[in-house]
This record gives structure tokens, C-alpha cells and sequence, in this order.
């Protein structure tokens, strides 16, 4: 268990309620933390292709972003208001991701969680870090064997793969870029 999982879960209720402290709750910490850095990875990811090209696209984004960024300092001062925060700084990371972001946006929402403490890792390390224990060239070896089937139109193949992988707790996301994978909490 990561500490940022626990320092998640007392964020995300307000210092004067009753925290529940649960399994459950260390569960859903650690997916909304996955979204998060998902958000960063994407948004690293798309740095090549990142449009920025219609300038008025481009000015709302940064109006959002810094509508967010003012939301989050007045939840923080309006009596340490986290959950308020965390809900803004969701709204930074939806636009951080966005192909348009540019990396003041980006730079915006890093600094944001880690204002909270969250978000102190680089995306990959979330990720690799917690794949302790699983065999990852096995992994990475039938996610190549899966897009061999998928090019070879084998539906079934590629369906039998994602599958076994499913039971091995392995979430795929295919993308452009290829499919990339995490293991499921």
C-alpha cells in the first residue's frame, strides 16, 4: 500500500466528518489516484502531438484551467475544504489530458496535487511500481501476441488473450500509440 493511497483517503473527506476508513475506501483512493495519473501519462503522451491550433480553443482551455486553479485555492482557505479540491483539481486534470492542453495547463494541474501531496511520482513509476510481483514480460508478450491476432483479423485469438489477461487482473486501453495495460485494484 502506497502512502499516497492513505493520504488520499484523508483528503477526501472533510477534517471535521467522521473519516471512514475502509478497504473500501483504500480501493477507491487508489482508482481515483489511477485516474490522476492516467491524466498526467495522457497528457505527457500527447506532448508531440498536441494541436494548439485554434487560439480561441486554447484560451477557454486556459480559462478553465484557471477557473480550477482559483476554485481549488478558495476550497483550501474556505476552511481546508479537500474534497471541495480534489474536485476542481479533477476538472484540471479533464483538461490537462485534452489534446489542446498546453503544458501551463499541465504545469497547473501537477502543481495543484502536489500542493495535496498526490501526484509526487512520475505517471510510468505509478504504474511500474505497482506491478510488483506480476510477470511482466509474460504480460508484454501476450499483449504482442494479441495485436498480432487483432492484425490478422483472428477476433477470436485476440478475445481469448484479453480474456486470460483479464484473469490475470491486466486492464488493456488500446490506443493509437498501441494498447498499454495496468493491473486492476
Amino acid at each position: 500500500m502506497k502512502g499516497e493511497v492513505i493520504r488520499f483517503v484523508l483528503l477526501s473527506t472533510h477534517y471535521r466528518k467522521p473519516l471512514d476508513f475502509s478497504d473500501k475506501s483504500l480501493d477507491d483512493a487508489k482508482k481515483n489516484l489511477d485516474t490522476l495519473y492516467g491524466a498526467l501519462k495522457t497528457a505527457e503522451e500527447q506532448k508531440d502531438v498536441r494541436q494548439n491550433h485554434d487560439k480561441n480553443i486554447v484560451q477557454a482551455m486556459e480559462k478553465r484551467a484557471d477557473g480550477a486553479v482559483s476554485a481549488f485555492m478558495e476550497a483550501l482557505c474556505d476552511d481546508m475544504n479537500t474534497p471541495k479540491a480534489l474536485a476542481e483539481l479533477y476538472i484540471l486534470a479533464k483538461t490537462a489530458r485534452s489534446l489542446d492542453a498546453t503544458e501551463h495547463i499541465i504545469s497547473q494541474f501537477v502543481e495543484c496535487a502536489q500542493l495535496l501531496g498526490i501526484v509526487q511520482s512520475d505517471s510510468e513509476e505509478w504504474f511500474v511500481v505497482d506491478n510488483a510481483g506480476l510477470d511482466v514480460a509474460k504480460i508484454e508478450a501476450l499483449i504482442e501476441a494479441r495485436a498480432k491476432a487483432k492484425s490478422d483479423k483472428n477476433w477470436a485469438e485476440a478475445d481469448r488473450i484479453r480474456d486470460e489477461l483479464a484473469k490475470m487482473d491486466i486492464v488493456l486501453k488500446d490506443g493509437a500509440d498501441g494498447t498499454t495495460w495496468s493491473q486492476s485494484s
